[in-house]
C-alpha cells in the first residue's frame, strides 16, 4: 500500500497497480507488465471491473491492518478533478492570500 495524505490510496502487486483518489474520486488501474510508464487507465474498462474490485477490497484491508486514519475511500465532499489555477481549491487559495504581502529577500 502506498498513500498521500487524504489525496491518494495504491495498491500493487506484480503485475497490477490501483490507484484511487478519494478527493476527486476517481481511480486509476495499470497493467505493469504491458504498460510499465502507466500511460493507459484501465480502471473504466468492463474487462477489468473485477480486477479494480479485488484490488480495491485489498487496499482496503491493508487499509485496516496498518490503521490508516482516512476512513474511506471516496471523500463525503468530492472535489472538482481539473485544476483552474485562476480558481484554486480553498487550502491553496488561503495559502496564496497569506504569503502576499511578505518580503522576500
Amino acid at each position: 500500500m502506498f498513500a498521500f495524505r487524504d489525496v491518494q490510496r495504491g495498491f500493487r502487486d506484480e503485475r497490477w497497480k490501483l490507484i484511487r483518489y478519494p478527493q476527486i474520486d476517481r481511480t486509476q488501474l495499470f497493467d505493469l507488465k504491458n504498460d510499465p510508464f502507466e500511460i493507459t487507465n484501465l480502471a473504466g474498462q468492463p474487462a477489468h471491473a473485477e480486477r479494480v474490485r479485488g484490488l480495491t477490497a485489498s487496499l482496503l484491508a491493508e487499509m485496516k491492518r496498518m490503521d490508516d486514519p482516512l476512513a474511506s475511500l471516496t471523500a463525503s465532499k468530492i472535489q472538482p478533478a481539473a485544476f483552474d489555477p485562476n480558481n484554486p481549491p480553498s487550502a491553496i487559495g488561503k495559502a496564496k492570500a497569506k504569503g502576499k504581502g511578505k518580503a522576500k529577500g
